[in-house]
């Protein structure tokens, strides 16, 4: 057989493989190197964030074409991502393995719903919120026509509300001691904090709404390169550090338009639980839902931007997310019971809302680590 004829006969499956392999394993883990960087991310990466799961889509066809190909780098290289895959998100598939606490009292249940602006008939949403029937209930995006719509037919459920026309509301079963409406890190859409009288026990509430970060583009085009969401840091940083300074069990719940894997999401699970991760299942996808184009109606939730945080005081027993109602969101719920002999049974009327809480170390340094001034590549 000549050499001409063995060329022939030579597959270029293993080479086109390997390449194919070493371009797709670069990319990604170069992505989640970069992600630890302590400098400001790029517009780029920063919006790669809210997709970070779906990088490892690709592994459908890389997986299979690494093994027919039969070339150890490029099946090395498959399996390098895929064990990147089970470590970052394989534990959320996997049932709980803490030990439960010593427990007190009875079950307390929350809910979190983005109503969505453009949801002029609030009725969906309304039953979504009565079938639910959770003892407290953060909504966001609130308009006056829902707000009305729920003062008359939710009060029986809920005899207890802060519903105005400041984004964010709040529905109770129990007593609202006080409540008053704050602006994180200064910015015009305000958060709502509240303290509840829960059988005798201070329970503060935070339901949050921060502003979105903002599309970047190339310069002196309209062609998107990513987002800047240096002010998102700054709002959640702020939001965490007033819940940090807070007595006795903490909720936070809202739509914190921030990913699982971003700097925001790192500022609050700091100083808080974040009750899906520790008792929901799955990647807990929230948005967007109801969106169509042209009327293609569009596959969704992709991804998690709603959440509810909470103090050590609270263990989260179940916690999901429903795609019910009219909204473009999801919503969010969790069960909880009190942590016994970390409560505090003081009267709430003595209670104070802080707002002027005290500033964190941490919270200094993770501001000062997200500068907002400029973006800096990283690790150059």
């Amino acid at each position: 057989m000549t050499a001409s004829s063995d060329r022939a006969g030579h597959s270029p499956l293993p080479t086109i493989a390997t390449v194919l392999c070493a371009v797709y394993a670069g990319g990604v883990l170069g992505f989640f190197v970069l992600r630890t960087c302590p400098l400001p991310a790029p517009p780029t990466l920063s919006a790669l964030n809210y997709a970070a799961p779906f990088l490892f889509g690709p592994l459908v066809l890389i997986l299979p074409l690494a093994f027919v190909s039969g070339t150890r780098p490029a099946i090395a290289l498959a399996l390098a991502v895929l064990a990147l895959f089970l470590v970052l998100y394989g534990p959320f598939f996997l049932p709980r393995s803490e030990a439960v606490p010593p427990l007190e009292g009875g079950p307390l249940s929350a809910m979190s719903f983005n109503l969505g602006f453009k949801e002029l008939q609030p009725q969906q949403n309304l039953i979504a919120i009565a079938g639910e029937a959770a003892d407290i209930v953060a909504v966001e995006e609130l308009t006056p026509l829902a707000a009305q719509a729920f003062h008359k037919g939710l009060a029986e459920l809920y005899p207890y509300t802060v519903l105005t026309d400041m984004d964010t509301g709040l529905l109770s079963r129990y007593p609202i001691r006080r409540s008053e409406f704050f602006q994180p890190a200064g910015t015009v859409r305000p958060a709502l904090h509240a303290v509840l009288d829960v059988n005798g026990t201070s329970l503060e509430v935070i339901v949050v709404h921060p502003q979105p970060p903002s599309a970047v583009y190339w310069p002196g085009t309209h062609v998107p390169i990513g987002i800047d969401d240096q002010g998102l840091n700054r709002q959640i940083v702020a939001i965490a550090g007033r819940a940090a300074a807070l007595p006795g069990p903490v909720l936070v719940m809202g739509d914190f338009n921030m990913s699982t894997d971003s700097p925001a999401y790192n500022a609050m699970a700091a100083v808080l639980r974040d009750s899906f991760r520790e008792a929901g299942w799955g990647l807990g996808f929230t948005f967007p839902r109801n969106l169509s184009i042209d009327n293609l109606t569009l596959v969704g939730p992709l991804i998690r931007i709603d959440y509810i945080f909470h103090s050590e005081a609270l263990y989260t027993e179940e916690s999901r997310v429903v795609c019910q109602g009219g909204s473009d969101h999801c919503y969010l719920t969790a069960r909880f019971r009190f942590v016994a002999n970390t409560v505090r049974h003081t009267s709430v009327r003595s209670s104070r809302l802080h707002t002027q809480p005290r500033t964190f170390d941490w919270t200094h340094r993770l501001l000062h680590s997200n500068r907002v001034h400029s973006w800096v590549p990283c690790c150059r």
